[in-house]
This record gives structure tokens, C-alpha cells and sequence, in this order.
């Protein structure tokens, strides 16, 4: 039996829960058994994942070693994302855990790190748990047999802070939306803005001056908002930041079946990513993009060795446009 170890589960909307429930759907062995063990559990979860029994996960080290070991496993596979875990990004209660763990069972632990730290700019408060966060993912470090994470970026951060690189990988993030259908033909003009609200507004900003070019040359006709449902301020918010066009011409898909954003996603031409270039391929959002024919549009340069992708690069403003219009 396989253990994952996560933030959440389904139906909640969250990128890594939907990796996790990627990961099991598509494991090559289908006899294979799986439980997860979730900080949070919506009412319903068991509805939308029936073929993964979920425990609540203890908050507390001696706790979490006696739910581990409860049952015989033949791996535990723990997603890893600092905040998820602790609300300051510095989760020593689940190390010290794993560590206790880890000293007396021979189950392997694997770890797919989609957050290595905290990150935060100079003037924010959280910048105080910058090096806390750092040394607890260090000592996290020297406990897998093995782990992986999602770009060149991460992997060189997480062995400069003693991951053992003959042990991990690099794994880039798949589509948290999968193609079921290539029938509905392209409309063109249409943008994406697909993920959460937060993720939404953010992309909306980055590329307000992009949206803007693409409004005055007809590339961009309408856009198509995709995800969870946004708060009315969050939609007030984003009414501001798009083109008047846009604006005018905006529709909405919130809390949608599968299907329904696979369907609205092969309809776009489009795709605005909330992630930088240096990190895409940590994206969900952008994996989906790419399944569906998605012209992805992120901010930063491309560089050698890129995956593909519209490059909104700030130091060059007019480039993002000129590969729109090849």
C-alpha cells in the first residue's frame, strides 16, 4: 500500500490535490493500493476520490508517527509545501516526525517537492521565516530514499541545500485538466484565465499591458475566466486590470465538472500562466494549456532549453507581441 501525505484532498480546488489524485489514477501498476493521509478533508471528499480511503492527518510529530504506523505500507510518498503545512512555511513538527519515523520502519519515503522554502520580497513579513523554513527543508533533505520536483530551478535550490542529487530528479508538473475532448474547434481571439482567483488576478496584472496590445491588433477579441469561483471583490478587481474590450466581452466558468473546462479550454487560442518562465513547468495551468492547443503566455525570458511558451518579458515589451503575430 502507497501512503501520500498532502495539504488536502478533492473536491477542493488545489493544484497538488489534483496531482495526487493524477499520480494514482495513471500509476502503471493498477493492482497497486492507495491511502492518503490530509491535513484538511472536505465533507464530500470521499465522492470525488472513491478509490482512495483518506485519514486525517495528526498536526503534531508523535502523533503523525502513530498514524503512520498503523498500517502496513509499502511506500509513503509525501507532497511537500512548506505553508501547507505550517503557516509560517516552517513545518518542524512533520520533520521531526519523519524522522522519528524513519528511524524505525524500512518503508521507503519519497518526496516530491512542489515548494522547497520560503520565498518572500524584503518588505514582507514573511521574509522573518525565511531562514527557519531553510533549515527545516534541509533537514527534511537527509530523509528520502528519493525525490523529484518540477524544474531545473528547484532541483538546483534543493541540492544546494543538501538534497542528494544522485537521488532526486526533476519531474515537470502534468495537465490538472485532462483533454477529453479535440472536437470543439478553436475561437479565435479567445483568452484563458484558468486556476484560482488568486492566480487569475495575478496573471491579469503581469500581462495587463500584453492583453492591451492584443486588444488594439485583434488578437485578442474576448477572454474566458476558468476555476473557482471568485469572490465579488476579486471580480471587481480583475474588471479594472482587463481592457475595456475584455471586460465587455468577459465569460465565466466557476466550479466546473472536468469536462466542462477541458471543453472551454479547447475553445481558446490563448492562455495567460501566473507563474514566471524560470518555473513553468511547476504549473498545472500550464501543463493544461499545452494538452489543449493553448498558446501559453508567461512573463520572463525564454531560454535554452525551454519548454514552449509566449515569452511577456518586461525588458522587452514589443517582443511578446512580435511571436503573438508569427
Amino acid at each position: 500500500m502507497i501512503l501520500q501525505i498532502l495539504p488536502t484532498v478533492p473536491p477542493e480546488i488545489n493544484g497538488l490535490a489534483d496531482y495526487a489524485v493524477k499520480l494514482q489514477k495513471h500509476w502503471p501498476d493498477a493492482e497497486e493500493r492507495w491511502r492518503a493521509l490530509a491535513m484538511r478533508i472536505p465533507a464530500n471528499a470521499s465522492n470525488r476520490w472513491p478509490s482512495v480511503p483518506v485519514d486525517q492527518m495528526p498536526s503534531d510529530a508523535a502523533g503523525l508517527v502513530a498514524k503512520l504506523g498503523e498500517r502496513s505500507l509499502s511506500c509513503v510518498l509525501l507532497h511537500y509545501v512548506p505553508h501547507a503545512y505550517d503557516p509560517n512555511g516552517v513545518p518542524d513538527w512533520l520533520v521531526d516526525g519523519l524522522s522519528e519515523w524513519k528511524r524505525s520502519s524500512r518503508v521507503p519515503l519519497f518526496a516530491i517537492y512542489h515548494e522547497l522554502y520560503v520565498w518572500a520580497k524584503p518588505w514582507q513579513r514573511a521574509r522573518l521565516f525565511i531562514k527557519p523554513s531553510i533549515r527545516c527543508f534541509r533537514r527534511l533533505a537527509a530523509l528520502p530514499g528519493g525525490w523529484v520536483t518540477s524544474n531545473e530551478r528547484y532541483h538546483r535550490l534543493a541540492v544546494a541545500e543538501g538534497a542528494d542529487p544522485n537521488k532526486g530528479g526533476i519531474v515537470p508538473i502534468g495537465a490538472n485538466i485532462e483533454p477529453v475532448s479535440v472536437e470543439t474547434p478553436k475561437e479565435a481571439g479567445t483568452v484563458a484565465l484558468f486556476g484560482l482567483p488568486s492566480s487569475r488576478l495575478r496573471a491579469a496584472r503581469w500581462h495587463r499591458r500584453l492583453l492591451a496590445d492584443m486588444v488594439d491588433t485583434g488578437l485578442g477579441t474576448n477572454i474566458v475566466e476558468i476555476g473557482a469561483a471568485a469572490s465579488e471583490t476579486e471580480q471587481r478587481q480583475l474588471l479594472s486590470i482587463l481592457p475595456a474590450t475584455l471586460a465587455q466581452n468577459r465569460a465565466t466558468l466557476f466550479d466546473a465538472e472536468e469536462a466542462q473546462v477541458s471543453a472551454a479550454l479547447w475553445k481558446a487560442e490563448f492562455g495567460l500562466c501566473a507563474v514566471e518562465a524560470p518555473n513553468i513547468t511547476r504549473s498545472g495551468v500550464y501543463a493544461a494549456y499545452c494538452g489543449h492547443g493553448v498558446i501559453p503566455i508567461a512573463v520572463g525570458a525564454r531560454c535554452e532549453g525551454s519548454p514552449p511558451f509566449i515569452a511577456n518579458d518586461d525588458r522587452r515589451p514589443n517582443q511578446g507581441l512580435q511571436q503573438l503575430n508569427k
